[in-house]
């Protein structure tokens, strides 16, 4: 194909997000010899969208905060005039709000020969009755492909949406691949400290991700006057933010850990914090495939999860990890304090977790994927 592939991605915002970061390195990763993205979001273009266009990707905002609302009349004559001036080939919408939408607005245009790609991330958590049985509907009537990112996910949009199952495939998440010079991860572990203004021999827990209940930060914070019993050492360190962050300072605060607990916010380059971490912490109620885990995994730090979502097809116990029922604080400290007395099995469990990374979780792989989708949609070669 000679001709470049402009694709349309949208999505429902571009704040410091799983989903958002796995966008943007989709987009800046595509070959640019093959294909040109263009990049629109529901709601604001935040910092990430910023530095799509950075990367001399346009990005546009549709300035819609409510799905249904008379603002969305606007937002879609913004999408279509978008698909028309880009000559867009594919439309692919990312997270449920840019699914339920993006596929109804350009409705036209795929029957006009538009194929639709939506990805799946989740396993709809939370989704009102309304937004879950929209996302069904344009899943069996309006979707080409739909990519899910676990194979659990996949099983439910067949069993339970009753998609297809040969328009229905799984691409996990990728992620760059850290190629760390002899003794580096020694250097970021003391520099990690220092910027905590920490001593060298402090253990950190690390948690990565918006700041809200169902991320379980809560747990970690509960567990942690249980765990400093054994462990006087212990600090742990979130990285993200959220409006319940104020609530889990005061609950650090009146459970005297207050001062062990380190909220740093949305940051950029967190994954240069990684190395420094003794254990990453994922707890969860629902998940896909966590970026961040895999990050973490890449970085050589072993992963302690709730088996939920595609986590369970990513970390096994024993082997990468721990994996635990969700909310078990008690389960939760425990298995803390016995990674934590045993330096050998934390090294043994990063060193897998860093070799199934490179081998299964690669950004290049993941691109690579998507690519193939793209290319079998626009030249018949794949499954309708």
């Amino acid at each position: 194909m000679s001709e470049k592939i402009h694709i349309l991605f949208l999505i429902d915002k571009l704040s410091h997000g799983g989903a958002e970061r796995h966008l943007q390195r989709l987009v800046t990763s595509l070959d640019r010899s093959r294909f040109r993205p263009v990049v629109a979001c529901l709601m604001e273009k935040d910092g990430v969208g910023q530095e799509i266009e950075a990367a001399g990707i346009p990005v546009f905002e549709l300035g819609l905060e409510r799905l249904y609302s008379p603002r969305a009349f606007r937002a879609a004559r913004t999408l279509r005039r978008i698909a028309r001036s880009y000559r867009i080939k594919i439309f692919h919408a990312l997270l449920n709000s840019a699914a339920a939408f993006g596929p109804l607005v350009l409705a036209d245009f795929k029957r006009n020969g538009l194929p639709v790609v939506l990805s799946q991330r989740d396993d709809g958590f939370g989704l009102s009755p309304f937004l879950e049985k929209v996302l069904r509907l344009n899943s069996i009537f309006l979707a080409d492909r739909i990519v899910a990112v676990s194979e659990g996910i996949r099983r439910q949009i067949i069993g339970q949406w009753g998609v297809a199952g040969r328009r229905v495939m799984t691409i996990r998440n990728g992620v760059e691949l850290p190629d760390y010079r002899s003794g580096y991860r020694e250097v970021l572990r003391r520099r990690v400290r220092k910027a905590l203004s920490l001593d060298e021999d402090a253990f950190l827990i690390g948690m990565v991700g918006m700041i809200k209940k169902l991320k379980g930060q809560e747990i970690l914070i509960r567990a942690l006057p249980q765990i400093l019993k054994e462990f006087p050492a212990v600090h742990a360190v979130f990285f993200g933010d959220g409006e319940e962050r104020p609530g889990l300072e005061t609950l650090a605060r009146s459970l005297g850990v207050g001062d062990r607990c380190h909220f740093l916010g949305t940051i950029s380059g967190v994954a240069e914090w990684l190395p420094g971490l003794d254990l990453f912490v994922n707890l969860s109620e629902t998940e896909g495939i966590s970026n961040a885990i895999l990050e973490a995994m890449a970085a050589e730090v072993p992963v302690v999860a709730t088996a939920v979502g595609g986590t369970p097809e990513v970390i096994e116990t024993g082997v990468h990890g721990v994996l635990l029922p969700s909310r078990d604080e008690t389960a939760f400290a425990e298995t803390v304090c016995r990674l934590l007395g045993d330096a050998s099995l934390r090294e043994k469990l990063g060193r897998n977790a860093a070799r199934r990374a490179r081998r299964e979780f690669s950004l290049e792989g993941m691109v690579r994927e998507f690519e193939k989708v793209y290319e079998q949609l626009l030249t018949g070669s794949g499954v309708s």
